[in-house]
């Protein structure tokens, strides 16, 4: 299966924690710092990246923000 197959195949949640992820690494950021940087906690970033968090839109534009 291609990349963008498996992109399709995840679901919204999954490609928002992978989004996350390849932003915060590109950024050369760890978890923490990027936590302490958006004001979001480490716990519900680490969730946000794993795919199973539900983030509000104000979350959102935190992590927009702090990257």
């Amino acid at each position: 299966m291609g990349a963008v197959s498996r992109a399709h195949a995840l679901g919204p949640a999954q490609q928002l924690g992978r989004s996350v992820r390849a932003h915060r690494e590109a950024a050369r950021l760890s978890l923490g710092t990027l936590a302490a940087k958006s004001g979001v906690s480490k716990a519900n970033l680490s969730t946000i990246e794993a795919g199973a968090g539900n983030p509000s839109l104000e979350t959102l534009w935190r992590l927009a923000g702090a990257l």
